[in-house]
């Protein structure tokens, strides 16, 4: 089955305009429309092959999925990126209404697997287990716990900084202790045995996203104190590079965004890097559980960041910005 581009974008705040590539050969074209990830596709329009545009009217306030499917005789081709098509609400671009074209979902990990190889259930960077993670309830089925020493590895390209388009990481991950100083922290790290290019770190008292230039000059910053939420609660992050000004930032349950302040030009070199979800030092400790973590490259707009947090409620995968 061969692909074709669906773009989107907002005309006015009383109407959404689509366009894609035409298909050679293409008797007409079947578009679906949906308001939400988790609901099914209805179709909305049948329009004749020699069109490649169509307006949708009224809007409102609801967030619009859309897809187009382009049907040569008994083939069905499906637009491209085989994703929802998200044109949210009359937002402006400054406040992360317009996808960005360059963003793709690498890995998400839905992490409920009791034990042994947690699989990538977008990509093909399954995670091996070394030491003592165990399975938990998650927010969303099954969670990764660490209670001591131990980590989940894939030793990958493609889980690596991107000056070009930049990068997010995102997930869920919940503490038993809160306000105490622990040195024993959680990790989601870029490692290769001599540096680091981005290490999320989780500590009970607060939690720290920093990213690192080749001379080892790093951007670091205190997420957010730890006292801000409650023990024993699911919290989402989302954490990302922008290329546009160098600089990494970060959200809490999509809260107000946190600055990096040191611009990034040039990642710390890892040709052979581990990303890795760890826990490495330490006895007994603090309990961290971990879940639906996911690797993009390219920068997440606030609309789809909303989605993935989904106020509490996560979309499960394939039903997540970029998962199919």
């Amino acid at each position: 089955m061969s692909n074709f581009l669906l773009r989107t974008f907002y005309r006015t705040s009383t109407e959404i305009d689509l366009s894609w590539e035409k298909t050679n050969h293409t008797l007409f074209y079947k578009i679906f429309h949906k308001t939400s990830f988790d609901s099914s596709w209805s179709l909305l329009r049948v329009v004749d092959g020699k069109k490649n545009s169509f307006s949708y009217s009224n809007p409102g306030n609801l967030n619009h999925f859309f897809k187009i499917e382009s049907s040569l005789g008994t083939e069905s081709i499906i637009s491209n990126p085989q994703r929802d098509v998200s044109a949210g609400p009359a937002l402006s671009t400054a406040t992360g209404s317009t996808p960005n074209p360059n963003t793709v979902l690498i890995s998400y990990w839905k992490l409920d697997e009791a034990s042994g190889t947690r699989f990538d259930s977008k990509g093909n960077n399954h995670f091996t287990q070394s030491g003592s993670p165990h399975t938990s309830s998650g927010i969303l089925n099954n969670g990764l716990l660490f209670s001591e020493i131990g980590y989940l590895e894939v030793d990958t390209t493609t889980l690596r900084p991107n000056l070009t388009y930049g990068f997010t990481i995102c997930g869920w991950v919940n503490t038993n202790l809160i306000n105490a100083v622990d040195s024993n922290p959680f990790n989601l790290t870029n490692f290769d045995g001599g540096a680091y290019s981005f290490d999320l770190d989780f500590q009970s008292s607060a939690i720290n996203f920093s990213a690192f230039d080749n001379d080892i000059t790093s951007d670091t910053f205190n997420l957010i104190p730890c006292s801000s939420y409650s023990p024993n609660t699911w919290v989402f992050f989302r954490c990302w590079f922008n290329p546009t000004d160098h600089l990494i930032h970060a959200k809490l349950n999509e809260g107000t965004t946190i600055n990096g302040t040191v611009p990034l030009t040039n990642f710390a070199s890892l040709s052979t890097a581990s990303f890795l979800i760890d826990r490495f030092s330490g006895g007994a400790g603090p309990i961290f559980k971990v879940d639906e973590v996911s690797f993009y490259q390219g920068i997440l707009t606030d609309l789809e960041g909303s989605t993935l947090y989904g106020a509490g409620s996560p979309p499960s995968f394939p039903n997540v910005p970029y998962g199919t």
